[in-house]
């Protein structure tokens, strides 16, 4: 079954000449799966204000595209539209973790943009054996993203690491880095982004990403660099992992069976002494 993945980004905006104000939220969705080298991104407007002059620009590695930017003229709201997006010579199977960037207008013209992340299975699906979590810090102008990846894997890998942000905000550290994970190992990696303005947030993404064996692997972790109105620096804002809630579910399952396994041994015991009064 083909699973999608959902990410929201809102903005709000008053229109100009206007008392009345204004939303436009999309929520995007692309399928994990490539069927017959096309992807079909969907794009949803839940807001009650239209978006309009909608530009899309895939950002897809390891595949050619047969268009480098899709246009729209408009969305109203409660509205869906989809861009069919073709791509051919994939030369490396895997997973990949690849976003789109989308840049619209609403109101008098002011513009937007967006940034969808997607994990994108080309020819067949990996499962990395790299985690990722990310922690946000906002101080003032900038705001600091604190990767942290652990290799739970018994090979050693060499991985690369890298920010995704849309085109309105300016990175201020390096956008990658590839970092030697050995066997079990933990590392941490530290990006620093420009803090959007006042009242506005934006979706971005890390990407942990390795060669193994033939095969390309990737995880994803997606985040929202926010511009405060109000309130003391240095929140943490929560991070997206897909791989994260397999993890909790595993130790769930072993404390269960760990508690009957105790359980039975308790009766069992108790009976043995029973006997032997």
């Amino acid at each position: 079954m083909t699973k999608n993945y959902f990410y929201i980004f809102a903005a709000l905006a008053m229109l100009a000449g206007t008392a009345s104000a204004g939303t436009v939220v999309l929520t995007c969705s692309c399928p994990s799966t490539i069927l017959h080298n096309n992807v079909t991104f969907t794009l949803k407007n839940t807001g009650n204000d239209t978006a309009s002059n909608l530009v899309l620009t895939p950002h897809i590695e390891n595949a050619k595209l047969s268009q480098s930017s899709y246009t729209l003229s408009g969305i109203e709201e409660n509205s869906t539209t989809h861009f069919s997006i073709g791509i051919s010579n994939i030369s490396v199977p895997g997973t990949y973790s690849d976003y789109f960037i989308l840049a619209y207008e609403q109101g008098s013209g002011q513009a937007f943009t967006a940034l969808f992340p997607c994990l994108l299975n080309m020819g067949n699906m990996t499962i990395s054996e790299v985690f990722v979590t990310t922690n946000v810090i906002e101080k003032g102008g900038s705001s600091d993203v604190n990767v942290s990846l652990f290799n739970a894997g018994s090979q050693g890998l060499t991985v690369n690491v890298s920010m995704s942000l849309p085109p309105t905000l300016v990175p201020q550290s390096n956008l990658s880095f590839v970092i030697n994970m050995p066997p079990f190992a933990q590392r941490s990696v530290n990006f620093s982004a420009q803090t959007p303005p006042s009242g506005s947030s934006y979706s971005a993404a890390i990407a942990a990403q390795y060669l193994f064996d033939g095969q390309h692997y990737a995880s994803q972790s997606t985040f929202v660099l926010s511009g405060k109105s109000s309130g003391a620096s240095g929140s943490g804002i929560a991070s997206y992992e897909p791989y994260i809630p397999f993890a909790v579910i595993i130790v769930v399952i072993l404390i269960v069976l760990a508690l009957i396994i105790r359980r039975v041994a308790v009766r069992k015991h108790a009976a043995e002494s029973h006997r032997i009064e």
